[in-house]
């Protein structure tokens, strides 16, 4: 498989994980208790921090999972690997960078369901039509916040599996170094085109255009503008001495 069709596969299966999550936080709305000046509370209050990490944790599990067990250079055996790898993610995902990322997750998707409510929550609007609206959002998910989801899906895939695979990098019983790889096609953003080939020791960020560093593609601490809807990924090299030898870790 190419890593465009890598990349779309584990897109596939985040969209599935995120439109399950979001449609089950929507459908626990207490709909009896909606009003015209009570849904924003309503909505913002199951749609949780706990609840967006939640989806996260699923997603990093899942799409790690695959990409972990794509990477083929020399490492240890490990038979807990499901154990260590899922604290692996929560402690990813307790980081602070992440924290900015789940906040910002939980805004976006709170302002994406109350706009598509706004419009129609006028004064003459009954409870009951309103109750009707907002379950079929939340029903709905693939016509009202299809495009969302589908955001969070390019962009946490592209965390989640750069982040797998150098878990699994630091492991590796060879030095190894890593290279930048994008997607050369059309929807790559310009900086991260030149970015392509970059090469970087295994534990040096990656320096890129405008001066931010991460240590694989999708790594939160480049911020917004170098991580979302990135589709990058990175690749790893052993290290070899003069003689073409394998050099192994001290």
């Amino acid at each position: 498989m190419t890593e465009l069709q890598i990349k779309e596969r584990y897109e596939r299966k985040a969209y599935r994980i995120i439109q399950y999550h979001i449609k089950d936080m929507l459908l626990a709305i207490p709909l009896g208790n909606v009003g015209i000046g009570t849904y924003e509370a309503l909505i913002a209050s199951n749609i949780t921090d706990a609840k967006v990490k939640a989806m996260l944790v699923e997603i990093y599990y899942t799409i790690g999972k695959q990409a972990k067990k794509r990477f083929k250079i020399d490492k240890p055996k490990n038979i807990l690997f499901n154990d260590e790898f899922l604290q692996e993610v929560l402690n990813f995902l307790n980081s602070s960078e992440s924290g900015a990322k789940i906040l910002s997750i939980q805004q976006t998707l709170i302002k994406t369901v109350v706009d598509q409510i706004k419009p129609f929550a006028k004064d003459e609007i009954s409870l009951s039509e309103l109750r009707d609206l907002i379950y079929r959002i939340a029903s709905k998910s693939g016509t009202y916040y299809k495009w969302q989801a589908l955001r969070i899906a390019v962009t946490e895939t592209t965390t989640a599996s750069n982040f797998a695979k150098f878990q699994e990098a630091q492991k590796s019983n060879l030095q190894l170094l890593k290279f930048w790889v994008s997607l050369k096609d059309k929807r790559v953003r310009h900086d991260h085109e030149i970015e392509n080939g970059q090469r970087a020791e295994l534990n040096e960020p990656f320096v890129m255009a405008d001066g931010r560093e991460l240590m694989y593609a999708g790594d939160p601490q480049g911020g917004a503008s170098q991580v979302i809807n990135c589709r990058c990924t990175i690749r790893f090299e052993a290290k070899r001495d003069k003689e073409g030898n394998l050099i192994y870790k001290v």
